[in-house]
């Protein structure tokens, strides 16, 4: 969490619960969570743990997943496409450095984040996901990473999450 709120530019969260689940089934059946991933935060960071060793790919999860929890708990509000590109970015999830990254417009990052809503199918959301990593990259690639600390101000101080692609230098 220090990390993460490092790279938001605010204060690491006072608290964060964790519920470790034996098994796969038992995480599943507590989240209605994905069978893909080993961890889930719905303002508490649940891990699947079997076994007395923490794996790479649960680590890595549960880095994505604290982000989440970290950027919630300093912007409630912010939009679901900077949650899950940053995320992957934080959790150091593969990307191709090489990979040329599309210009996004604001109207195509607003759909980023329609499609990473609920009700969606699994296609539309995973492609929604990787066009939020490369919106995050977009954005780092133009700004740096001081970038995220400053939407983070932003969207504290009250300006609209509809907003925010135009605001993080988004064209029209």
């Amino acid at each position: 969490l220090d990390e993460a709120a490092t790279l938001l530019g605010g204060m690491p969260r006072q608290r964060l619960v964790v519920w470790a689940h034996a098994s796969l089934d038992d995480f599943s059946a507590s989240t209605c969570g994905t069978s893909w991933s080993q961890a889930f935060y719905d303002g508490v960071l649940h891990v699947v743990v079997v076994g007395d060793t923490l794996d790479p790919a649960l680590l890595q999860s549960a880095r994505h997943e604290s982000l989440h929890a970290q950027l919630g708990s300093l912007s409630p509000l912010a939009p679901r496409w900077l949650h899950e590109g940053l995320a992957q970015r934080f959790a150091g999830e593969p990307f191709d450095p090489a990979t040329p990254v599309a210009q996004f417009s604001s109207a195509e990052v607003r759909a980023i984040d329609q499609d990473l809503g609920l009700g969606n199918d699994g296609p539309t959301a995973g492609a929604a996901y990787g066009r939020a990593r490369l919106a995050v990259e977009q954005l780092v690639r133009r700004s740096g990473e001081g970038a995220f600390a400053e939407a983070v101000r932003a969207l504290h101080a009250g300006t609209p999450a509809s907003s925010r692609p135009e605001h993080l230098g988004f064209a029209h």
